[in-house]
């Protein structure tokens, strides 16, 4: 209601544990694997990451054991593509059936995700997919949907 502070809905959410997507940008995303791998320790069931043009200082990155999405843009100054790149290459042949996808965005900078968002759609599917296990989510990531 218009008498009720905006902070007030917060007490009527409910979270839910038993499937935990993490994100981070840039220095959020710094120890994310550290952070999938304490969570997911502390009885978290983490299903997925998203390392938003970060991650790459984390000595833990073999912790991504869960879908990871990696995300970076061709123009990022502050991470380059080439060194996201070469985290998704250290993590991915750990496992390769494990769904993690690697994405360097055309034309794109570090700020990209609250400039243009043009793949804050492909992250939301990307959680959808692994978090809430949406199979049209699954098959527009993974290219196993026509569309």
């Amino acid at each position: 209601s218009g008498s009720t502070p905006p902070w007030t809905a917060v007490a009527t959410v409910k979270a839910r544990f038993d499937s935990v997507g993490l994100m981070g940008h840039s220095a959020g995303a710094r120890l994310l694997a550290s952070a999938a791998r304490d969570a997911s320790g502390s009885g978290y069931n983490v299903t997925a990451a998203v390392l938003s043009h970060g991650g790459t200082h984390d000595p833990n990155s073999d912790a991504l054991t869960m879908p990871a999405f990696f995300m970076d843009a061709q123009y990022d100054e502050h991470v380059h593509p080439e060194t996201m790149y070469a985290v998704f290459d250290r993590v991915y042949p750990l496992d390769p059936t494990n769904g993690h996808v690697f994405v360097n965005l055309a034309k794109g900078n570090h700020s990209e995700p609250h400039d243009l968002g043009q793949l804050n759609d492909w992250t939301s599917r990307f959680l959808g997919c692994h978090v809430k296990g949406r199979p049209t989510s699954c098959g527009r990531i993974y290219g196993t949907q026509s569309d």
